[in-house]
């Protein structure tokens, strides 16, 4: 049988309480769910990286996911990055439009690299954990573990985590 209710993105959190009040099983329409659990199991000094579609949807997003009680992106630990950040995916949040993969692979992996692990360390910044919160960002969760040597969730996680414990 169904085990849970998932989506694949952030902006379906909108949803999660409608789906969760009439479900039977888990609901967790997107991997933000995880947002407080990855947080709290990090060292208090570390941050947690939301890669997201649209940096300021998501900012628009926030009374809604601290009301359903899984993330609260006021928490200065959380550090929102843009798709718009990355080369090949300039579009996505105003067109809906994604470049080649290979160009979308290659300016994820450079930008989130430079930023974890040159950028930000220089100013203090350290991060622990990086969320995709965009489902377009998925081919990248494997070799951003390799980049950045980081554990990075995404909704194939999420929904990993709660098949597992069925």
């Amino acid at each position: 049988g169904c085990c849970g209710i998932t989506g694949d993105c952030g902006f379906m959190m909108a949803y999660q309480i409608f789906a969760r009040d009439h479900a039977e099983v888990p609901v967790f329409m997107s991997p933000m769910v995880m947002g407080s659990a990855i947080l709290s199991a990090l060292d208090k000094n570390l941050k947690v990286m939301i890669i997201t579609a649209d940096e300021m949807a998501l900012k628009d997003q926030k009374k809604v996911l601290k009301e359903i009680g899984c993330i609260d992106l006021t928490e200065p630990r959380y550090i929102i990055v843009g798709c718009e950040e990355f080369r090949g995916m300039e579009k996505l949040a105003t067109k809906g439009e994604i470049g080649e993969m290979a160009t979308v692979l290659q300016g994820v992996l450079s930008t989130v690299g430079r930023m974890v692990k040159e950028e930000w360390p220089t100013m203090g910044v350290h991060v622990g954990a990086i969320l995709l919160e965009c489902a377009h960002l998925l081919p990248c969760s494997e070799l951003l573990r390799k980049e950045t040597g980081l554990p990075v969730y995404d909704a194939i996680s999420c929904c990993e985590i709660f098949a597992s414990s069925r």
